[in-house]
């Protein structure tokens, strides 16, 4: 035990002797558990106030009385809260809006939030109108207009209607499966979801299997980023090591003591992460919503604290064992266990196993298990990605040019601060360049679809007026009460899923001509589905209920339209409710102002939309990043270089190219190489249009795949050249170099 703390005190010591890497590192674990502590508290304090009941039996009556029959089919000791939802009107004034609101038992007063109360121009303390029923506006919600039991309707005058939907719940209570065949008799419909026995389903084997090496792959590069701080740590160490070896450490000593410095910052930094998570999460929760309770998930954190640690201590294992397994002689008289200095067979299986991933990924099936096959090449790519460094930079050092010589062949001996530095860098941009590229390609590839479907236009709920938006106007009608109908012999499923109307309006829509129009379709039919239906008399479902219909089918309206239009004689044959739903509005032009007020309605959206990105201010943080993991590594190496450049008789000014040069390029292959990766597996992932029979059925997102130029400007211009210039900069001056001869 005294040989072991022996040998951790000269890591302890070196970890507060250079405050400002142990505050990298501690700061590389603290910064994403702040962000783990304050959101995870926030997600659970928003669940918390949404006023759901914790009762895992639920019960649900679709008509009047629902409170009598509870009561006499139930125990007298049960006992019965309502959890009620809807999304009536709300007006104030002259404004008028549909809003989700819950009535529940667990709320206790009255409360907007911010949203709704801008929209209808009210504040704490006026009252509004809600389904006909005056209601003091008394505090902030965080989530949805939040109700106190008895303000919309009590538990014994409420019932189901269009707009309000209610679940019965029974906390406390010991519901038996007696207490279950009692409400079905009586027209119940009743869901337990307490805990039985856990199963898994084989086909979903896939799809866990894709969720590990997700997870996975994100660990493996937040370790990356961690590891260069302990690198640079243990090769400072590399002469302390050697002597503590030539007194009696073994090398478990020697790896404990690195590991030391790893638990050091991963303590530490988990530590602060956490506390100013739940300081920052309390004090602004307290100032924006100070009527609701703060729910912090302890367990939760607790767990994430204590893999922060975990983590923090395995990104300093490889360090700790490269260098328990250093030399003592060279680590006495100062020799650098690290030094690369001649070519080594090994340096080509980083490119090898890079190859071999991408070739495999190149001729894997599709399907289930080739995107299990693909996400574990991806894995073996971010893991090769380091191991191709020395490679690389020995391919750069055989470029002619002193300076670019002497840049690389510092970076080569130096391994343990350049490679891991290097290798960080590129798994970071591989993986964001495939995230945004497959991303942008996927937002494109469904834009195609929605076009095929809708033409450029305004789904307006209800009378919702915009102004200034102008065109053809086309009003929609149909059913708003729970009403619905599906195809019994349709098996069709396409990644280009494009919400039909009656996801925006709620219901059943009737094939009205203008409507009919708009889709271009001039056939008469009983009902018109997509081209993916049978033509023909084909068999329907009615829900809610059991009948069925044989209509005459239509099967011409966009393929990748999910669901059906019904004629006006077969929605009302089949028990529809005419009712006015909305509007379609066909612009001509669209100004900025108009866009903004379609943008702010609850009531309003666009069918065609066009996705904003935040590729530049995502090229501009990756950039950051760059930048000062670049520059810690080449400031934390420059007094060593500077020593041995000038022992060689260099110049100055050779001196401050060679400084430059070397910042410039860890942030240029490594940006290199992370997009050169990242776009290679954006490629090798994506798909190309399914066609059958002329018709595109599945939009592909190969040929969307675009580089995102702003993040390829910053990260292989901006980056290098600010890292060049502070580099250069960060050079001693004349006199300096003289003091060190």
């Amino acid at each position: 035990m005294t040989t072991l703390l022996a040998a951790t005190r000269p890591t302890l010591r070196d970890a507060f002797k250079h405050p400002w890497r142990s505050l990298a590192a501690i700061l590389l674990v603290a910064v994403p558990m702040f962000l783990v502590s304050f959101f995870l508290t926030y997600d659970q304090s928003i669940n918390n106030a949404a006023s759901y009941p914790g009762s895992q039996v639920q019960a649900h009556y679709d008509g009047e009385g629902a409170y009598q029959l509870l009561q006499e089919n139930l125990p007298e000791d049960f006992h019965l809260e309502l959890f009620a939802n809807g999304y009536p009107e709300v007006s104030f004034g002259d404004e008028e809006v549909n809003f989700f609101v819950v009535q529940s038992t667990n709320v206790q007063q009255a409360s907007f939030p911010a949203d709704a109360l801008d929209v209808l121009g009210a504040t704490i303390g006026d009252t509004v109108t809600i389904h006909g029923t005056p209601v003091e506006v008394q505090s902030i919600s965080p989530t949805n207009i939040l109700l106190p039991e008895g303000t919309l309707f009590s538990l014994e005058n409420f019932s189901e209607s269009e707009i309000f939907s209610g679940t019965w719940y029974f906390p406390g209570s010991n519901f038996t499966e007696e207490n279950r065949q009692a409400l079905e008799a009586v027209g119940f419909e009743v869901n337990d979801y307490r805990r039985g026995p856990i199963s898994i389903d084989p086909n979903l084997f896939p799809s866990y299997i894709m969720g590990f090496l997700s997870t996975t792959i994100l660990a493996v590069v937040a370790l990356m980023l961690i590891s260069p701080v302990f690198t640079i740590s243990a090769s400072r160490q590399t002469r302390t090591f050697a002597l503590l070896a030539s007194q009696g450490a073994t090398p478990r000593h020697i790896r404990w003591a690195v590991l030391t410095y790893g638990l050091f910052a991963g303590l530490v930094g988990a530590s602060i992460g956490l506390v100013l998570g739940q300081i920052g999460i309390y004090g602004w929760w307290k100032y924006t919503y100070p009527e609701f309770s703060l729910t912090t998930p302890w367990l939760v954190l607790v767990g994430f604290w204590a893999l922060a640690i975990i983590a923090s201590t395995i990104a300093a294992f490889l360090p700790a064992v490269f260098v328990s397994r250093s030399s003592i002689i060279n680590g006495i008289y100062g020799g650098i266990s690290d030094k690369i200095i001649r070519w080594s067979p090994r340096m080509l299986i980083g490119p090898i196993v890079l190859i071999a991933a991408a070739v495999i990924a190149l001729f894997i099936g599709d399907g289930e298990w080739g995107g299990v096959v693909k996400q574990l090449c991806f894995l073996a790519a971010v893991i090769a990605l380091p191991a191709s460094v020395p490679a690389v930079l020995w391919a750069l050092g055989r470029l002619p040019g002193l300076t670019f010589k002497l840049a690389t062949r510092d970076m080569l001996r130096r391994s343990m601060h350049s490679i891991p530095a290097i290798g960080a860098l590129a798994a970071v941009i591989m993986l964001g360049t495939f995230m945004q590229t497959t991303g942008l390609a996927t937002q494109a590839s469904d834009r195609e679809a929605t076009a095929s479907v809708y033409p450029e236009a305004v789904f307006l709920r209800g009378d919702t007026q915009i102004p200034g938006l102008m065109g053809q106007k086309i009003d929609v009608y149909g059913d708003n009460h729970g009403f619905g109908i599906y195809e019994l012999d349709v098996d069709f499923y396409s990644a280009n899923y494009v919400p039909a109307l009656t996801s925006f309006f709620g219901g059943p829509v009737i094939a009205t001509p203008k409507l009919l129009d708009m889709f271009g379709v001039h056939e008469q039919a009983d009902i018109y589905g997509p081209s993916t239906y049978n033509s023909g008399l084909q068999e329907y479902a009615i829900y809610p209920g059991d009948e069925t219909y044989t209509l005459d089918t239509a099967a011409v309206l966009p393929p990748l339209y999910s669901h059906v239009l019904l004629s006006p004689e077969t929605f009302e044959e089949i028990g529809g409710q005419t009712e006015f739903l909305g509007t379609i509005v066909l612009p001509q032009e669209l100004d900025g102002q108009t866009v903004q007020a379609i943008n702010r309605s609850q009531d309003a959206h666009f069918r065609h939309d066009v996705h904003d990105s935040p590729l530049a201010s995502s090229a501009a943080l990756t950039a950051v990043a760059i930048v000062v993991v670049s520059l810690v590594i080449v400031l934390a190496n420059r007094k060593r270089q500077q020593h041995a450049l000038i022992a060689i008789g260099a110049t100055p000014g050779t001196i401050y190219k060679v400084n430059a040069l070397n910042a410039a390029l860890l942030a240029l292959v490594g940006g290199v190489m992370g997009i050169v990766s990242g776009w290679i597996a954006a490629l090798l992932s994506g798909t190309t249009d399914q066609i059958v029979d002329g018709t595109i059925l599945e939009y592909g997102t190969l040929e969307h795949m675009m580089l995102p130029w702003p993040l390829l400007v910053s990260l292989l211009v901006v980056a290098p050249l600010v890292c060049a210039v502070i580099g250069a900069i960060a050079s001693p001056s004349g006199r300096h170099q003289e003091a060190s001869i």
